[in-house]
């Protein structure tokens, strides 16, 4: 059976995957990120990720969240 793809599972795939480019860039310098194609392409789709998922969180989740700069 699939999980319900509620306000918690969102947020869940959110907190993983950014703890993960935290975790992933952690100790780069500014230049060996840009360097590292393999971290910078990974790291950047993680974001694109993060976007699509946050467009699944309800306007009841982003509301109460307001210290999220959420962009629409």
């Amino acid at each position: 059976m699939d999980k319900a793809k509620d306000d918690a599972y969102f947020e869940a795939k959110i907190r993983k995957d950014l703890a993960f480019a935290i975790d992933a860039i952690d100790g780069l310098s500014a230049e060996e990120f840009n360097e590292n194609e393999l971290v910078s392409d990974a790291i950047c789709f993680r974001f694109i990720q993060k976007s699509e998922e946050a467009s699944g969180l309800s306007e009841s989740y982003v509301s109460s969240h307001r210290e999220v700069p959420w962009k629409k």
